[in-house]
């Protein structure tokens, strides 16, 4: 068998994908290896009985990427992804697949972009969106029915808005 002390090979012609990942015939446990043309490592994915359970990408130079673990095949607790240079992207929870509780996304720079909220895979309760520069470039409550607030320059509770008529 190929190298198992850092991984099996994405490319190695004994992996069989299908509803599980198999290796010479059997269900894969453990890591299947993606590499830069260097070597380095570029993404390893964790695999028992032939299911994916986590999955680690870097960019090249070693910063990490993103962090996703998997349970029963769906996205499962904390995922986080960064940018190049090391700051948060995302950081978002799963339950089973679906999006639960709050959503953080930055941008290159660290600067807050986004702040949303999920219940159940769906927007809910406060949501916020900045510019780059930090100014608001949304500001609203999400319930089941209806957006209440303010999204980029309209008002979206059915109101006069703010801003005078040019």
């Amino acid at each position: 068998m190929l190298g198992t002390l850092f991984g099996i090979d994405a490319e190695d012609p004994h992996l069989e994908r299908g509803l599980q990942l198999a290796y010479f015939d059997k269900p894969l446990t453990g890591f299947l290896r993606e590499s830069y043309d260097d070597g380095s490592i570029k993404r390893l994915s964790r695999y028992v009985d032939g299911e994916r359970v986590a999955a680690y990408k870097w960019y090249p130079g070693g910063t990490r990427a993103f962090v996703k673990i998997y349970r029963n095949g769906k996205r499962h607790t904390e995922h986080v992804d960064w940018w190049p240079n090391g700051e948060v992207k995302y950081s978002r929870v799963f339950v089973n697949g679906i999006q639960q509780g709050e959503v953080i996304a930055s941008y290159r720079d660290g600067t807050l972009e986004k702040r949303f909220n999920y219940v159940d895979g769906k927007q809910r309760g406060r949501q916020q969106l900045w510019n780059v520069d930090g100014s608001v470039r949304a500001n609203f409550v999400m319930t089941a029915t209806r957006r209440y607030g303010l999204i980029g320059e309209k008002v979206c509770n059915g109101g006069p808005s703010d801003r005078a008529e040019l």
